[in-house]
Formats: structure tokens, C-alpha cells, sequence
């Protein structure tokens, strides 16, 4: 059928599949109690969960017929009654249990009289269903039958989404016994004036948008039985119904017209509820971005150190619309006199975990950075950190880290990689060279090997630091690259720091367009001119 076969998700779309499907049982049928037996076994078939059981443990079709008018095993069930005496009858049944799938071996239920009003009433399901299509039950047991205009259309929806402890459902053995979560009904009134009624007893939760959606199924089941006046209801009985032709052009045109009314209520009803629904998606998306956005922003420094000698300047775009917190994080931060540390990493993943790994390695290089002598030791500790930590998923990081030393003029950067992207050395007038040894990523094993490398910056002297953002940034397979970075770099090299960051983000952003597809983040250092 198309579309999806659980109840619990079912929508217009495959209710109006349904529909079709149930439209198109009738020209294949022989008699009405046929069709009724045929459409039951389609909704106890259509339902399914996933491992394939049936949803709908019993499905059952009523129609109602004067006692005079059924065959002789019906008659003699419901007892002595005049001709006249309109009985509620089961044409058709299909359920879990093989009994079920015969309707002359229900035991209480295949001919009901409703003789009076309130015999009627001690049925609330079928009362309450009655009620629901506009049905003055008075009219029901009047001697002249139901005096209803057949080019009206009615319609009703019978609904009970938690069956057990309901008064509407006066079998709670049934309901017990067979784990009943949800009664559904739906019905119309023919032409001729009798009333048919679907009941589905289901054991899922059928919320309540749901059997709405499933009021859509009525008219459409009512065009086919109307199509049907000329056959027999019951094999036994050749009786047909006698409706006149004018009388069934009036009833069809009326049936279509209630069809279309139903369909443009639910299809508008259902559009409000997109918009709404849409609405609130995008609110409580607005609300998980601000939030993601807010955590990410905790990260990461509210701003730059100023640094006697050395400029500084960062960029920091997360992915997509930024709803996730990402791992990327960069850090500037003093650790002795004339000494500073810079960091910046790449936490494999993103949300929580990766938030929760980001704030520790934050902290564990500033920690380390204080009593450590070299940055090999401060990754080696940082490693450990990671390593040690119980994650379900596997977490690693790549990090670039440094100790910045000034020795009057001149900057001395002792740099050291654990599995990052190296760094590059920007240098008026020249290319832009990269600059350290990439090294094992952090926390996948218990001794990481890395390696720093020493050099020397003098004034206007640059060090860009970035993330794989940058040189994974793609526009369809083609990836940005270290060899684009390189030369762009290379031309901002007279630029100051802040510009020479901005121009490297704003290349990135316009090869790969808007909605980066990693975190992009950027730290750039300049000595003083």
C-alpha cells in the first residue's frame, strides 16, 4: 500500500490509500455479506507492527435488516420478533482467533434486535456511534423505519482511546483478556435507510487525530454499498432491495458531495495541524540552536587576552544551522610571566559528549600548562585524561598546542601536534610555510607519540591555527585543501592578524557556500610590527 502500516503513525496520506483499497472490493464481491467479509479481513490485515503481529485483534461489520428480511439461520437466532423489527446483523468478521473469522458462530452478537429505545441504549457502543451520525433513535424503532432524505450524507466517528475501565465498552472481560487498548468506529446511514456501523478493536493506542482521519473512510464505504443496493445481502437470500433509481442518483450525488466536504474538513484540519505542528518545530528548533549555541559559546573564550607585543584573532562558525554543539575550541591564556599558552582542538563527534570532552581538555592543558616544562608533557597528560575517561562511544581529539615565549623582539613558540592539522607560518611577503609535526591523535591509546618542533617569529610575523574545517570544507567532492589555504595565506601576508583570519574564513565560507558541514574554527597570533 505504500506509506506506513503501524496505527501509531499512520496519516492522511495512507488513510486515503486505505480508502482506495476498501473502494474496490465491492465490484469483486457477490452479495453485501461478501463485501463485508472481505473489507474486515483487509483492515485486520492492513494493521501490522513491526515484528508483523495484527494490530486490530477484531474487526466486525454491521448492517441492519428487518427480522423478515434474514435468511433462516439469523431468524431463528433472534427469536420471535415481527417482520418489521429492525435487527442490528453481523455480516462480517475477521479477528486473531479462527472462531472469529465466522459470523454464524459468534455467540451473542450476530443478530441484535433494536426493538425499542431503550434496548438501544443498553448497547452504548452502537448508541453512542448512532448518535454520532444524527440518528434520533426514536426514528430508529418508529413502525415506518427511518424517514431520512437519501441525498443526505451521515457520517459518524465512534472512539474510545482508552477501552479498559470505559462504560462504552460494557465487555471489559473481552478487553482484558485480549489486551484491548483502543475501540474505533465509524459508519453511515444507506439510501434505503439502513444503518451499517465498522468496529475495530484495537491493541494500540488510536490517539484521537487518528480516528478523525478514519471518519474520511465512511463515505467512501458507503458509495460502495450503495453501489451494491441491486445485489443480495446474504448468500442464503436473493431478496434485493427495492430503491428507486431517482432515489439512488439523489442518494450517489449526495454521497459524493459528503466524500468531498469530508475530505476538504480532514485535509484542512490536517494542514492546521502541519502549520501548527511545523510552528512548534521551529520554535523548540529555535530554542535547541539558541541553546546549542549558548553551551558552545561557554567553550569557548568571551574574548581574546590583550597580549603586551602580540595580536591575536579568532573565527568560529559551527556546522550546519548550529543546533549541535560541536567539539572545535581554541584557547589563549597565560601561563607564567612572559610565557602564554595557545590551544586550539577538534573533539571527535559533537553534542553532549562531545561538549562534556571539549570542557575537559580545555582545562586539563591549562592545568598541565601550569607545572608542565614542555608542551610534549602537556599533551602526554592530556592524553591520559582522555583515555582514562569511561565513554559508551568512542572519543578522540586532535589538538595543536604551544608555549609562547618572548624574548625582547622576537617570539619563541615551542609547538607540539597530537593528530592536528599543522599549523602555518605566515610571513610578509613570502609564502605561508606549515610549521610542526603532526603526531597520534589524542586518547585512543594509552601513550600517544608526539613530537614538538621549535621556531622563531619576529615582527609581523603570523601563525594561523585551524581546524579540518577548513581543509575538509567541500562544494560537491571537491574539498578546499591544504594547498588553497596555503595560498591564501599567502596572499593576506602583509595583512594584520584580524584580517588575514577573516580572509581565510570568508574563502572557506564562499567555496563551500553558507551551511558549513564541519565546525570552522580559526586562531591567528601576530607579533607586533
Amino acid at each position: 500500500m505504500g506509506g506506513s502500516n503501524d496505527l501509531a503513525d499512520f496519516g492522511l496520506g495512507d488513510v486515503v490509500r486505505l480508502g482506495s483499497r476498501l473502494r474496490v472490493l465491492a465490484p469483486a464481491s457477490t452479495d453485501v455479506a461478501d463485501f463485508a467479509t472481505r473489507l474486515c479481513s483487509t483492515l485486520h490485515e492492513t494493521f501490522v507492527q513491526d515484528d508483523g503481529g495484527r494490530q486490530a485483534v477484531l474487526v466486525r461489520l454491521y448492517l441492519t435488516q428487518p427480522a423478515g428480511a434474514l435468511p433462516p439461520f439469523e431468524r431463528a437466532f433472534a427469536g420471535a420478533l415481527a417482520d418489521d423489527v429492525r435487527c442490528l446483523t453481523l455480516l462480517g468478521t475477521c479477528g486473531d482467533r479462527p472462531e472469529w473469522n465466522d459470523r454464524h458462530r459468534s455467540a451473542g452478537h450476530l443478530v441484535i434486535p433494536l426493538h425499542d429505545a431503550r434496548r438501544i441504549a443498553e448497547l452504548p457502543m452502537i448508541a453512542a456511534l448512532l448518535g454520532q451520525m444524527g440518528v434520533d433513535l426514536g426514528h430508529l424503532v418508529a413502525p415506518d423505519g427511518l424517514m431520512l432524505d437519501p441525498a443526505e450524507h451521515r457520517f459518524g466517528v465512534f472512539h474510545v482511546e482508552e477501552a479498559q475501565g470505559s462504560p462504552l465498552i460494557p465487555a471489559q472481560a473481552f478487553v482484558e483478556e485480549h489486551r484491548i487498548r483502543s475501540v474505533l468506529g465509524f459508519g453511515g446511514v444507506l439510501p434505503d435507510g439502513e444503518i451499517y456501523a465498522v468496529v475495530v478493536f484495537s491493541k494500540v493506542a488510536v490517539r484521537r487525530e487518528l480516528a478523525e482521519l478514519l471518519e474520511t473512510l465512511s463515505p467512501g464505504i458507503t458509495l460502495a454499498l450503495t453501489e451494491m443496493l441491486e445485489l443480495p445481502v446474504f448468500p442464503e437470500r436473493a431478496r434485493v432491495r427495492e430503491v428507486p433509481e431517482s432515489e439512488r442518483g439523489r442518494a450517489r450525488e449526495g454521497l459524493m458531495r459528503g466524500l468531498l466536504e469530508v475530505h476538504e474538513r480532514v485535509a484542512a484540519l490536517e494542514s492546521d495541524r502541519a502549520r501548527v505542528a511545523l510552528a512548534e518545530a521551529r520554535r523548540e528548533a529555535e530554542r535547541s540552536t539558541g541553546l546549542a549555541r549558548t553551551l558552545q559559546a561557554s567553550l569557548l573564550p568571551h574574548e581574546l587576552p590583550k597580549i603586551s607585543g602580540l595580536k591575536s584573532a579568532a573565527y568560529f562558525q559551527p556546522a550546519g544551522d548550529g543546533s549541535e554543539v560541536g567539539g572545535d575550541f581554541y584557547d589563549l591564556f597565560p601561563v607564567r610571566r612572559g610565557t602564554w599558552g595557545v590551544a586550539l582542538g577538534d573533539i571527535s563527534g559533537k553534542g553532549v559528549g562531545a561538549a562534556s570532552l571539549t570542557g575537559l581538555a580545555r582545562h586539563t592543558i591549562r592545568a598541565a600548562a601550569l607545572r608542565a616544562r614542555s608542551t610534549v608533557e602537556v599533551l602526554r597528560v592530556l592524553n591520559e585524561a582522555v583515555y582514562r575517561q569511561e565513554i559508551a562511544e568512542e572519543r578522540y581529539l586532535t589538538v595543536a598546542f604551544a608555549f609562547l615565549v618572548r624574548r625582547g623582539p622576537v617570539l619563541e613558540v615551542d609547538l607540539c601536534l597530537g593528530g592536528h592539522e599543522p599549523p602555518l607560518l605566515v610571513r610578509p611577503g613570502q609564502s605561508a610555510v606549515e610549521v610542526g609535526s603532526t603526531g597520534q591523535p589524542l586518547g585512543l591509546f594509552a601513550n600517544a607519540e608526539v613530537t614538538s618542533s621549535r621556531f622563531e617569529m619576529f615582527r609581523g610575523h603570523s601563525l594561523v591555527l585551524f581546524t579540518d574545517g577548513v581543509t575538509e570544507s567541500r562544494r560537491d567532492r571537491e574539498f578546499y585543501g591544504s594547498d588553497r589555504v596555503e595560498a591564501t595565506l599567502s596572499a593576506l601576508s602583509d595583512r594584520p592578524i584580524a584580517e588575514i583570519v577573516s580572509g581565510l574564513a570568508s574563502a572557506v565560507s564562499s567555496f563551500q557556500g553558507p551551511s558549513a558541514s564541519d565546525d570552522v574554527a580559526i586562531l591567528g597570533l601576530q607579533t607586533s610590527r
